[in-house]
């Protein structure tokens, strides 16, 4: 996921509020960090909230449980933390 973003990052115009985070969504403090790194981006461009929030997450991937976590339980954890930074218009895709 992080050479995905280092490979997509130079295709977003520079004006655009629009920016890609990493969450490793095996590792408990991720979630947290990268919602404090969006409200800290969100404070950096003046901008009052998300519009969007991208969930792509998944794992096809051994064992059962590994991959109910990551494409059930981190899917309402990483709405949960970022909720609050949704402008009221805001969506969140899955």
């Amino acid at each position: 996921a992080a050479e995905a973003i280092t490979q997509l990052t130079p295709d977003i115009h520079p004006t655009s509020s629009v920016f890609p985070i990493y969450i490793d969504l095996t590792n408990e403090k991720s979630i947290p960090e990268a919602k404090e790194a969006v409200a800290a981006k969100l404070r950096e461009l003046g901008v009052p909230g998300l519009d969007f929030l991208i969930n792509n997450a998944a794992s096809a991937g051994s064992p059962i449980i590994f991959a109910l976590t990551v494409n059930i339980a981190s899917i309402i954890a990483v709405k949960n933390a970022f909720y609050p930074l949704l402008n009221k218009s805001g969506e969140i895709i899955n």
